[in-house]
């Protein structure tokens, strides 16, 4: 009767296991970007350069360091590649810049740190062109290749348990 029980453990544990790969698998189909994604994480990477910049409470003297970020977020923006991966209207997104560089010179950093809070939502939620919204968004995290790894490991010790141990006699 026990090995019949273990066997039915381990099939119900293999089962289940793979049921929960698929939702795994699925979610990780969406992490496939644009392979023009490139120059919108250039921008946005100076987007939070100058972010960081503006949030230091050192003084307006500091965050005019924030001018050269947008600067170069501007000059990436302009670019063809941007144009390409960037879903929403670019002239209004380096318009923006123009915007936020202006408020910084100004030293006016609460209008700037908004503006620059816009412009990456707008590069975090607009999806690329050429690429389908994912249908689940929150499985396809940072976490979802580890989970479908672990998940897959656990099936295969499942199987192992299955098909490689058995019951030793000692008659």
């Amino acid at each position: 009767m026990k090995p019949m029980l273990r066997q039915a453990c381990c099939l119900f544990l293999v089962a289940s296991l793979l049921l929960q790969i698929v939702p795994a698998a699925m979610a990780q189909a969406c992490l496939s970007g644009n392979p023009d994604s490139g120059s919108l994480a250039a921008v946005r990477t100076e987007l939070l350069e100058a972010r960081r910049l503006l949030l230091e409470e050192s003084g307006g003297k500091k965050s005019q360091d924030a001018v050269a970020p947008l600067d170069r977020a501007k000059k990436l923006a302009a670019g063809g590649d941007f144009a390409k991966a960037f879903s929403g209207k670019v002239h209004a997104f380096r318009a923006d810049l123009d915007k936020a560089r202006l408020k910084v010179l100004w030293n006016d950093r609460d209008e700037a740190l908004a503006i620059v809070n816009r412009l990456l939502g707008l590069l975090d939620y607009a999806p690329p062109k050429g690429v389908p919204p994912c249908p689940n968004p929150a499985g396809n995290g940072p976490g979802a290749g580890a989970m479908l790894g672990a998940t897959l490991l656990a099936g295969l010790g499942a199987l192992v348990l299955l098909f490689f141990t058995g019951q030793v006699s000692h008659r």
